[in-house]
């Protein structure tokens, strides 16, 4: 960089070179000195270099240009100079890096705003995968992410036709998903305009994998936005991890109301408000289980199964870790084997072995009596042996899985 004040540079170095040519002395250069020049913000040496005939794209060692080196150290003036001059303004280095991925990285608002007036690609990905979007959102840089994301949703309807609009989100919408790369997909979700209906697009929300992680992602860390957006491209709320476990699993464990709301919109049957895990956890058992009574209270809306037994013969109701939590399912739970308890009896009175076998498998108490008080397991004893024998077990397997929690 510049020698401190009151010393004289070195004779033979770049810091040198770059005094005599400020003074006038040296009429001879190398890259170097264009190089050193920009990255230290000398505008006059930088003039009189390119006066010179210095190539205003030379490249360093590591393919870096006068603009690449401007911009890392928030040269402006430089900056301006440079695309004032014809500099290229998405050359890249040997890693893919454009000079916008470094005013992305610096912060640089200003410097950012010229470099998209001039054109600057930002849907670019250097060799890591990285887009100058993503730099800014993780370095946290505001600004910038908000001049990009301005940028990227522009309708640019006088540079490009709606078709060439459409190939473009969709591009962008592919790199996104191909990187797992969330910001960057909800600023394309957010911000591009995309065909919800286009084969291409349903196509590709369906047999992602990509899709598939940042769909379940967004689902457990109430990215709302994203779920949203992806469901309305077609993505199915039935994906599932390795674990068996739905967006609607990961959002009720983490009492995300608003995004199992808009899954519940999506998938209203009883079979995917029921799906269970690899233990056997319906999304009612998991947000019990973590205390959310809000989501309780709309899964019970969506008809989940209240009586729904784990692999290891839990309901709901046995893994509630809160009193409102309890309070809830007690009440539906009441209220249920009030209404199924007589299509029970009735069905042990009938003999109908099957229908009693469904009616206790979907969680009907097997207490259930009848209006003389009878218990189901006494009009066994009268009618079956077999349905008899049915409650016997059943019964055990309540005491044991009670015995169990103890």
């Amino acid at each position: 960089m510049e020698a401190a004040a009151g010393t004289a540079p070195e004779a033979g170095t770049v810091a040198g070179g770059i005094a005599d040519l400020k003074n006038g002395v040296s009429t001879t250069y190398t890259d170097d000195d264009l190089h050193f020049a920009a990255s230290a913000g000398q505008l006059q040496v930088v003039a009189r270099l390119l006066a010179q005939g210095a190539a205003i794209d030379a490249t360093s060692y590591n393919e870096w240009t006068p603009l690449h080196y401007a911009v890392y150290d928030g040269q402006l003036d430089v900056v301006r100079f440079l695309l004032e001059k014809g500099a290229t303004v998405d050359a890249l280095d040997q890693y893919g890096r454009t000079p916008c991925f470094f005013a992305a990285a610096g912060g640089h608002v200003e410097i950012t705003r010229l470099l998209l007036a001039k054109g600057a690609a930002i849907d670019v990905y250097d060799n890591f995968g990285k887009s100058p979007l993503l730099i800014a959102e993780k370095k946290g840089h505001v600004s910038v992410v908000q001049l990009l994301r301005d940028s990227l949703s522009k309708p640019m309807q006088e540079a490009i036709n709606p078709s060439a609009r459409d190939n473009h989100a969709m591009a962008v919408l592919q790199r996104a998903l191909e990187a797992h790369d969330l910001p960057l997909l909800r600023s394309t979700l957010n911000n591009l305009e995309i065909a919800s209906q286009d084969g291409t697009t349903r196509a590709l929300m369906q047999h992602s994998d990509a899709v598939k992680t940042v769909f379940l992602q967004a689902a457990a860390t109430n990215d709302t936005s994203v779920v949203e957006r992806l469901l309305s491209l077609g993505a199915s709320p039935t994906l599932a991890n390795e674990h068996g476990e739905t967006a609607l699993h990961l959002a009720a464990g983490s009492g995300h109301v608003a995004i199992v709301t808009s899954l519940l919109k999506v998938a209203k049957d009883e079979t995917y408000v029921n799906a269970i895990n690899h233990i056997g956890h319906t999304p009612l058992h998991v947000a019990a289980a973590k205390g959310h009574a809000s989501v309780v209270e709309s899964l019970l809306g969506a008809n989940a199964n209240v009586f729904a037994m784990t692999t290891s013969g839990e309901t709901p109701l046995m893994l509630a870790t809160n009193d409102r939590v309890r309070a809830i399912l007690n009440r539906v739970e009441a209220k249920a084997n009030a209404q199924r308890g007589a299509e029970l009896v009735d069905a042990v009175c009938k003999r109908d072995y099957r229908q009693t076998v469904v009616l206790l498998a979907s969680g009907v108490s097997p207490n259930a009596m009848n209006e003389a008080t009878r218990s189901c397991i006494s009009l066994c004893n009268a009618t079956t042996t077999r349905l008899w024998t049915l409650f016997c077990v059943r019964q055990i397997s309540r005491w044991t899985s009670a015995t169990r929690r103890v």
